[in-house]
This record gives structure tokens, C-alpha cells and sequence, in this order.
């Protein structure tokens, strides 16, 4: 199964309560599920555009929907948050 990861080779994940092209996932949810920062010069490319988050920094999103980290996975590779409580997906191309 192809997926992406970030420069350090950690899953990336997607939330399904996420709509509108904005993250809900703030707070608590936002250090088990660090956001993928976005440079604040950051412009779209293909299908990778830049979010704001309700603090005012900006997240990647991919097809619109806002992209996060899982802090349980502790090394390249894993996919420990893959289907966490039916909600966490890992992002696939």
C-alpha cells in the first residue's frame, strides 16, 4: 500500500470529523495528532494546499482535508494511529 509520509519518514493521517476544508482537531487532540505545519509563505501546489488553524498558523491539506501526525508512532515507518477509534485514516495517494 502506497502512502505519504513526512521529510523524516512519519505517517501521515487524516481526520474524518475534519470538514469544510478546517481541522477540528485543536487542543488535546492537536499534541496527540501534531498538524503538519505549513510555512506561513506557503502557496497551493497540485493538490497540497495551506490551512488556517484557528490559532493562526497555517497546516497542510491535501484534497482539502487538514493533514496531522500521530504521536504514537515513534519511528519511520509505523502506522500506529491507522484506524484509531474509526476516525484516524492514514493518507493515501
Amino acid at each position: 500500500m502506497l502512502k505519504f509520509c513526512d521529510d523524516e519518514g512519519h505517517s501521515l493521517y487524516v481526520y474524518a470529523l475534519d470538514a469544510d476544508g478546517r481541522s477540528h482537531c485543536l487542543d488535546l487532540c492537536a499534541k496527540e495528532w501534531p498538524p503538519v505545519a505549513a510555512p506561513q509563505d506557503a502557496h497551493p501546489i497540485g493538490d497540497w494546499r495551506p490551512i488556517r488553524r484557528n490559532d493562526g498558523s497555517l497546516q497542510w491539506a491535501y484534497k482539502s482535508k487538514p493533514v496531522y501526525t500521530y504521536s504514537g508512532d515513534s519511528a519511520a515507518g509505523q502506522t500506529n494511529g491507522a484506524g484509531l477509534g474509526s476516525v484516524w485514516h492514514l493518507l493515501e495517494p
